[in-house]
């Protein structure tokens, strides 16, 4: 039985110009399916019952890139360095992802998605890289190809990311916020020389990973990346298997 891996659909096309589309960029479902998983696009909604449904027909969720959080969620006044922003689409990626920690389904949250987990776990955003203690590196890479490395990243020894990494990788770069204080429940598993939180897990979980950089732009000169997905999809396998059990299915 396949995989089913939910792709968390973005409503933005360039810039700050409202679509009337659901939009996930080929990369993110290229990756899923090279990890072994069945991509399926989850549309945004603001009903409840609908997200629970679509839930429901998935074994492991993928929270994309994207648009800036809007910092009045974690209790902060917006700079004049924040980007642009939509409350609607905030609060749906908000009440989605905690039905999935609830329902503790393997999740990946890439760029946007781990200052997204942050948030929901009450922590909070540096609204812009330059605002950290330490002078920061050039974080938004200027190389148009995005399967191109930026910097070294550096791996907590013991989290989930270790046994994928071991103790360090390249990645690329394409952000101007990044993890500030650090959410309940959540641990830090990688971060860059300028100490700028690369990655994040929920403790004690099998895969609920956050990474800052772009793996789905990576898969194909990347075996790590590649890597990164097929341990995704694993869990998500396992996780699906032990749903039906409980549920009577097998």
């Amino acid at each position: 039985m396949s995989t089913i891996i939910g792709v968390i659909a973005s409503p933005l096309s360039e810039g700050r110009e409202q679509s009337d589309r659901n939009v996930v960029t080929n990369s993110y479902l290229n990756a899923v399916s090279l990890g072994g998983g069945t991509p399926i696009i989850l549309p945004i909604t603001a009903d409840k019952e609908q997200m629970d449904a679509s839930l429901d027909l998935c074994d492991g969720i993928l929270f994309c890139g994207g648009i800036d959080v809007n910092p009045l969620l974690y209790h902060q006044t917006p700079h004049l360095l924040l980007g642009a922003c939509n409350m609607e689409y905030d609060c749906f990626q908000i009440t989605i992802m905690k039905k999935v920690l609830e329902r503790n389904m393997p999740m990946l949250a890439i760029c946007r998605g781990i200052q997204l987990l942050n948030v929901v776990r009450g922590g909070s955003l540096y609204q812009d890289v330059t605002l950290q203690p330490k002078e920061a590196m050039r974080h938004m890479q200027k190389e148009e190809d995005r399967s191109r490395p930026s910097h070294k990243v550096q791996i907590m020894e013991g989290t989930v990311l270790s046994k994928i990494f071991r103790s360090e990788v390249l990645t690329n770069s394409y952000h101007h916020q990044s993890v500030k204080d650090l959410g309940e429940g959540l641990i830090v598993s990688a971060k860059a020389e300028d100490d700028t939180i690369e990655a994040i897990e929920m403790a004690n979980h099998p895969f609920q990973i956050g990474v800052q950089w772009h793996p789905e732009c990576m898969v194909q000169s990347s075996p790590s990346m590649r890597e990164l997905f097929r341990e995704f999809v694993n869990a998500s396998k396992n996780y699906g298997a032990l749903f039906q059990k409980d549920c009577g299915v097998v």
